[in-house]
């Protein structure tokens, strides 16, 4: 069947797709303040001229809207020419920063530079509006308190704003952190397997993180992605930017590129062109150990031999990893946008508390109107708060990622969609069902895929006559066995009774648990219970020593 197998045809095909990175558009903020910036630079020069030549021919100085032309046109070109100049060097300053800061926890306050900038060109304003005072003392109030107001409100989303970044990096990096070390590894193996295949190993190989192979597995220093060649960044990175968590380039960028790479590698490996050996497999990384770690990964059989669709099926499900793990970044960054909004309405209706202040409009009235439409709106939204507030804990908790396996209330089940309001699930039979989050807060969820330890647990009935020797024995059988079983289990494991109220004399409750290595999926977990439960069924005859 090997022979005929064809590496770019399989029926993981309707569980796989591109890779598709998107970007982040641009906020309502900084689209405004991009085309002020673009009429500035086109008015400036106009005003600017103008004054200019009211000077130069000494042209009559009427009165416009209360104050005099030329205070007009001076004021306008201060305004417009100073947003240019504080414009131009904030993107400058912004630039070389980003260019030669080497602190990535740096990069999302250069973010935002159009909110430094305009708080800057408010405050000119104002110094500039009671440096004419007594040209524009009719309306000089007036104009310094819409700038007042506009610099408070600037600071206010600015700290809102640097809050939104710690809240933004902690949620990504408490969900997330487990998962990104797990794709790190499974990628830095892929970068390996890439410069096997073209016998390139160094770490100037252009989107492969700069780590030795021997980092492949360490659990350190994952945040340390590709720092080399001399490429500037420009401002349009920050800008649109999905994520503020540090995520390497991915290796692999579809379903095909997964496919050739695992064919490309399998046959230069391949001693006979059917299946890699362990011997074959260690030839694709320059360290043994890295190569047993590696191994681990792949669902080799009792002949310790990787076929072809094995080594194909692990390559795709490394890159369905990665695209889990974008998918979850995304459904992470809309729950952070959903609170920044949130957050950002609460801060509007502060500020324009603080409005009616600055311009002397009572609040008496305003307040009792809005004490009296807050206790109808209670009595509306009372029946919709717990929903509300089960949901958001269930996107704040963040119990599992898209591709996990996971038990709710005792049915297992495999994430595929995990939204800001629903989460879609694929049962045992391949049928999808949505749950509202605020619905799912309320099961019991296990997550298989995130358990700490990965065990496989056998439980099974000993002669009560056994003795301590012949017991030790049998553990010692079983040391060997799982010493045997070296790229599947780890070599400690529990043997112990069932429960502390298992206290009959018939027989002795037993249960074996035993540490896996990685994330066995189901197939591969059912084989190694197969295999053990035939070994212990064996062993336990051959010693005499059951029921």
């Amino acid at each position: 069947m090997d022979d005929a197998f064809n590496w770019f045809e399989s029926e993981l095909e309707i569980e796989t797709e591109d890779f598709n990175t998107e970007r982040r558009p641009k906020t309502t903020f900084s689209m405004i303040y991009d085309f002020i910036c673009i009429r500035a630079n086109q008015l400036f020069p106009i005003f600017f001229i103008a004054r200019v030549v009211w000077w130069v021919f000494g042209l009559s100085d009427t009165e416009m809207l209360g104050v005099r032309i030329t205070t007009f046109l001076t004021s306008l070109s201060v305004s417009f020419g100073s947003l240019v100049v504080i414009n131009v060097a904030m993107k400058t300053t912004t630039y070389i920063l980003l260019n030669l800061s080497k602190d990535s926890d740096f990069e999302p306050f250069l973010g935002l530079y159009r909110l430094y900038s305009t708080m800057i060109w408010c405050v000119v304003n104002v110094y500039w509006l009671d440096f004419i005072k007594c040209a524009i003392l009719y309306n000089y109030k007036v104009y310094k308190n819409i700038f007042i107001a506009g610099l408070i409100t600037l600071i206010a989303y600015t700290i809102s704003g640097i809050l939104m970044i710690y809240f933004d990096r902690y949620f990504l990096t408490k969900t997330l952190n487990d998962k990104l070390r797990e794709v790190e590894k499974t990628e830095r193996l892929l970068s390996v397997m890439k410069s096997f295949r073209y016998e390139i190993y160094s770490s100037d190989s252009i989107g492969t993180p700069q780590c030795s192979c021997t980092d492949i597995f360490c659990l350190g220093d994952i945040d340390v992605f590709e720092e080399g060649g001399s490429n500037r960044r420009g401002l349009e990175e920050i800008d649109s930017k999905v994520s503020y968590l540090s995520v390497s380039h991915p290796e692999l960028h579809s379903v095909p590129d997964a496919k050739t790479l695992a064919r490309d590698v399998f046959y230069k490996a391949s001693s006979d062109g059917d299946t890699l050996s362990f011997d074959d497999f260690s030839s694709i990384f320059p360290s043994t150990q890295v190569a047993i770690n590696a191994y681990i990964y792949f669902d080799n059989g009792e002949d310790k031999k990787i076929t072809k669709k094995t080594f194909h099926d692990t390559i795709i499900q490394f890159y369905m990893e990665r695209v889990n793990l974008e998918k979850s970044i995304y459904r992470a960054e809309d729950f952070v946008n959903v609170v920044s909004n949130i957050f950002n309405i609460i801060i509007l209706i502060i500020l324009f508390l603080i409005y009616l202040v600055i311009f002397g409009i009572p609040l008496k009235e305003l307040l009792a109107l809005a004490l009296s439409s807050a206790l109808a709106l209670n009595f509306i939204a009372s029946g919709m708060a717990g929903d509300l507030y089960n949901n958001f804990m269930m996107l704040l908790s963040h119990q599992f990622d898209i591709g996990d396996e996971v038990i709710v209330d005792g049915v297992e089940y495999k994430v595929y969609e995990f939204g800001l309001t629903s989460t879609s699930l694929i049962g045992e039979n391949g049928g999808k069902i949505k749950f509202l989050n605020s619905d799912m807060w309320k099961k019991t969820l296990v997550n298989m895929t995130r358990a700490p330890e990965k065990i496989l647990v056998f439980k099974f009935q000993l002669n009560p006559n056994i003795d301590n020797r012949t017991f030790f024995h049998f553990k010692n059988r079983i040391y060997n066995f799982v010493q045997h079983k070296k790229f599947d289990f780890y070599d400690t494991f529990s043997l112990h009774s069932n429960s502390e109220g298992c206290t009959g004399l018939d027989f002795l409750n037993c249960v074996l648990v035993l540490k896996c290595k990685t994330f066995k999926n189901k197939a591969k977990k059912f084989t190694l219970r197969v295999e053990m439960t035939n070994w212990l069924r064996n062993t336990i005859e051959d010693m005499n020593i059951g029921i």
